[in-house]
């Protein structure tokens, strides 16, 4: 690592993220060579460096040792407590963001409350709003992205906007071996004695980069299929210089506007299976063209309002099985004598 950030710098980015977190126990043995290579590399640098930081929520907590009551009782304010971190003491390009995704991954999360340590819980002290590892990158590449408007009043409403995504394929994206061992030029068979090359240098030169993992325990489902964290945070940070974010519609405007669909979707099928006004075929493309609306009034929120609407739809099976349910009956209308039977 301490090798990757010289090479790295070198090529003089605006930011350098690190989408890694460092227990106590990272590094344990602080006297070790390489230890220090990387921490005299956070030491020394010129370049803001944003390292992650995890939390725990009660879940995990409960997996260490069991919830007291006055724990339970203090998380119902935040749910979220700090991991121990490994303290590098360097100097004051470096600073710390949580980690931790939002639920619906393609949210972009901005900040969480978070208690310092769990013995806070205990102590009845009040947790903390911190930022995220997107925010301050995107902060630290420009500090004015947050007096946009928009991002201003989500981050006094505690809101976590959506955002479209990049496929992996359009993330440009290297491996630590070829930096720091550049393919391209003779090298040692020990990869600590390898010498970085120009690799990736124009590509970085004032841009963000993201280190991250590609372990199996660090991947996750998105609306890309289920890709590394690093991919995540790379088009968190992204859409948030991009201004590539939408606001989440009122909770209680989307309940309202999907209970209207589904029953409009319901009084079709309802008319065509117990009164046969309609039939089963109608109640089909009636439904899927009140799907085409839903869709449409999506595209046209995010458009012109900057508003992302989630719509709750049956699905496509869900509809065919009713359509055949639909047609089973028409068919027994039809056939009296097959219904006595």
């Amino acid at each position: 690592m301490g090798k990757l950030l010289r090479k790295i710098e070198q090529s003089e980015p605006a930011v350098i993220v690190i989408d890694k977190f460092f227990s106590p126990s990272s590094c344990p043995n602080l006297d070790d060579e390489g230890n220090q290579e990387f921490l005299q590399s956070l030491r020394d640098t010129r370049i803001p460096i944003i390292v992650g930081l995890r939390t725990s929520d009660p879940e995990q907590l409960a997996i260490q040792s069991e919830l007291t009551g006055s724990e339970k009782k203090a998380l119902q304010k935040a749910n979220l407590v700090l991991e121990p971190v490994l303290q590098f003491g360097a100097g004051g390009n470096v600073k710390y963001g949580l980690i931790r995704a939002h639920r619906d991954a393609r949210r972009v999360p901005l900040q969480w409350a978070a208690y310092n340590e769990r013995a806070d819980l205990e102590a009845g002290k009040p947790p903390h709003t911190l930022p995220t590892l997107s925010q301050l990158s995107a902060r630290a590449f420009d500090p004015t992205v947050f007096t946009e408007p928009t991002l201003k009043e989500l981050l006094s409403e505690n809101k976590h906007p959506f955002t479209s995504f990049l496929a992996e394929n359009e993330i440009i994206t290297f491996s630590a071996i070829q930096l720091v061992c550049d393919p391209s030029i003779p090298q040692p068979s020990n990869w600590e004695d390898c010498r970085p090359g120009t690799l990736g240098d124009d590509l970085f030169r004032n841009h963000v980069v993201i280190i991250g993992n590609r372990t199996g325990d660090d991947f996750y489902p998105s609306v890309i299929g289920t890709v590394p964290g690093v991919v995540l945070q790379a088009n968190y940070v992204e859409s948030l210089l991009d201004g590539r974010y939408l606001k989440p519609v009122n909770l209680a405007f989307a309940l309202f506007i999907n209970a209207l669909l589904v029953v409009l979707i319901a009084r079709m099928f309802y008319k065509a299976i117990l009164s046969g006004a309609i039939s089963p075929d109608l109640a089909l493309a009636g439904s899927l063209l009140v799907i085409f609306f839903g869709w449409a009034l999506v595209y046209l929120v995010a458009l012109h309002l900057g508003y992302y609407l989630v719509i709750w739809f049956p699905g496509v099976i869900a509809l065919v099985a009713i359509w055949a349910h639909s047609r089973a009956h028409e068919q027994l209308r039809a056939d009296p004598e097959n219904k006595q039977n």
